[in-house]
């Protein structure tokens, strides 16, 4: 097949947003799949809902991947859960509501990342395309 002067032109989309670190997403990460819950602070969501933690200079003691992932659980109750019982997030979110989105395995990787106290907890990569139409995916 022969390139014609407009695939020349058209800019390459890369795979992963630039802001992850070249470790990332890491290799015992799956790929997405099925139902993910996560915080949004608008309705409907907008772009500045999916900043990671890494992007809003938060949580600098957490490993590079994970803050340049977005949190979310599996599970809606996972994520009430954690957040009713942790004071920070009654604070914090106050405002956040609950957002879900159908993932394939195209929108990115997901792994289970666990904290004290969150066993729910799960970090979120998605790849470039799928991070910029995120506002549209979680309703």
């Amino acid at each position: 097949m022969s390139e014609t002067s407009e695939d020349l032109e058209a800019p390459l989309v890369p795979e992963w947003p630039p802001h992850l670190p070249q470790c990332c997403p890491p290799d015992d990460a799956q790929a997405t799949s099925g139902e993910l819950w996560y915080f949004v602070f608008n309705t409907p969501p907008i772009a500045d809902d999916f900043l990671s933690a890494k992007q809003r200079d938060v949580f600098p003691n957490h490993p590079p991947c994970e803050r340049a992932g977005l949190s979310c659980y599996r599970t809606k109750n996972e994520m009430m859960v954690f957040a009713a019982a942790t004071a920070y997030l009654k604070k914090k979110f106050g405002a956040a509501h609950a957002a879900s989105a159908i993932l394939t395995q195209e929108h990115g990787a997901l792994k289970a990342t666990p904290h004290p106290g969150n066993a729910g907890h799960h970090t979120l990569w998605l790849r470039a395309a799928a991070l910029a139409a995120a506002p549209a995916l979680f309703r």
